[in-house]
C-alpha cells in the first residue's frame, strides 16, 4: 500500500510544478511541495520499513543454508542496492535522481527472485 501512495505522490509533483509554471512562480510549488513532504515522511519510512522484512528473513535464510546458494548472494536485498544507489546520486545528483527512492529498492527486491531461482538450479 506503501508502494501506490509513494507512486502516485510522486506524479502529483509533476502536476504541481506544471500549475505553478502556467502561473509563472516555481517557488509555490517549492513551498507547496515542501509541506507535503513533511506529512508523507512517515508513510515514505513505512515503505522503506516493509522492504526490511524480506530482506532480514532472505539474509537469515541464507547465512542459515536453508536457501542452497552461495553466501555471498547475501548482498542482493534492497538495502545494499539503496547503499549503489545513495552513493551514485551523491556522485552525480542529476543524472542518478531516481536511483535510491525508486529504482534501486526494486531492483533489490527483483534480487530476490535471483536468490529463487538459483536455489532451483
Amino acid at each position: 500500500m506503501a508502494g501506490i501512495f509513494i507512486h502516485a505522490f510522486l506524479c502529483v509533483q509533476a502536476l504541481i510544478y506544471k500549475g505553478a509554471m502556467i502561473h509563472g512562480n516555481l517557488q509555490i510549488a517549492d513551498d507547496i511541495l515542501e509541506k507535503i513532504y513533511k506529512q508523507i515522511m512517515p508513510t515514505f519510512l513505512l515503505g522503506y520499513a516493509t522492504l526490511l522484512v524480506p530482506t532480514v528473513l532472505v539474509i537469515i535464510a541464507i547465512l542459515n543454508g536453508a536457501l542452497d546458494v552461495p553466501k555471498i548472494c547475501v548482498l542482493l536485498n534492497p538495502i545494499v542496492f539503496l547503499i549503489i544507489g545513495t552513493t551514485c546520486r551523491k556522485i552525480d545528483p542529476v543524472k542518478f535522481q531516481d536511483l535510491p527512492g525508486i529504482i534501486m529498492p526494486s531492483f533489490g527486491l527483483s534480487m530476490f527472485g535471483l536468490i529463487g531461482i538459483l536455489n532451483l538450479i
